[in-house]
């Protein structure tokens, strides 16, 4: 709904920001959207669908005996490290050393990721 049409309608629209530190924070963005809401399964549901096959994933993963080590850069062009992708990566079993699980992404310099030699290099077009 664009504002003018909740000015006419005399609707005070919910601002929602999408800025989210934690996969927690995504599924509630999206609980409070009621279009992605839509968007994600008819009738409502597919966070909850998609919160409890996440959850089982972490679940299986959760006494795993080793965990890979991941280097999720996010963007080529500055680099940065993952900020909450870290909680995902976490949750599917592996070990971003860089990642800042609950923050924002940072910016890092080239070679600033020296020292951590990963198993798995995720290279994300748009920082996640």
């Amino acid at each position: 709904m664009t504002q003018r049409r909740a000015e006419v309608a005399g609707i005070e629209p919910e601002i929602v920001w999408m800025s989210p530190h934690s996969i927690g924070e995504i599924f509630g963005n999206i609980s409070r959207t009621r279009r992605g809401d839509r968007a994600l399964c008819p009738g409502g549901t597919g966070y909850r669908i998609r919160r409890a096959r996440l959850q089982r994933v972490a679940d299986i993963t959760q006494n795993a005996p080793r965990r890979p080590r991941v280097f999720c850069l996010n963007g080529i062009e500055p680099y940065y490290c993952c900020g909450m992708g870290a909680e995902l990566i976490g949750n599917l079993g592996g070990h971003d050393a860089l990642g800042r699980k609950g923050a924002d992404s940072v910016r890092i310099p080239w070679g600033g990721h020296r020292g951590v030699v990963p198993e798995i290099l995720i290279v994300s077009a748009v920082r996640i």
